[in-house]
């Protein structure tokens, strides 16, 4: 029998209790209608394996404070990136108008996006509440989501 290769299409681990985290969800669902970015969240199985095999702890005290963009999953070139380096993925992988806006983000010194993302996830609870309610997903969508 001959092993389908690996679905390598980047993960979004998100916070599942984190309203911000939400819309950006719902965000990328509507922009990326073929599927270029699947979805798991932090608080998942998907995340765990991931965050142990780069040593990460996958139950942080203080909670989850970045959303995680995993790219050639369960590959030998499996990468992480987080924060502002996470957005720019995202808007790397979305194509379009989305990757001149990361290419451009990107011109800004790392650092200094780092302390943006660092200061928005520090309020995102207070700023972002999470939803009363979620949008319930079609099976195409529901097949984006990972444990």
């Amino acid at each position: 029998m001959i092993e389908a290769p690996p679905d390598t299409r980047p993960i979004l681990l998100y916070d599942g209790e984190c309203g911000l985290c939400d819309r950006t969800v719902q965000t990328i669902l509507d922009l990326d209608p073929e599927g270029t970015i699947r979805l798991a969240p932090l608080q998942g199985d998907t995340a765990r394996e991931v965050l142990l095999r780069h040593g990460r702890d996958p139950e942080p005290a203080e909670g989850f404070k970045s959303l995680i963009l995993v790219t050639h999953h369960e590959t030998p070139q499996e990468q992480i990136r987080e924060e502002s380096k996470a957005v720019l993925g995202i808007g790397r992988s979305l194509g379009g108008r989305y990757r001149s806006m990361a290419r451009l983000g990107e011109l800004v010194p790392g650092g200094l996006r780092d302390v943006l993302y660092r200061l928005i996830a520090r309020n995102r609870h207070r700023f972002f509440p999470a939803p009363e309610a979620c949008r319930v997903p079609t099976p195409e969508v529901r097949e984006r989501f990972l444990p």
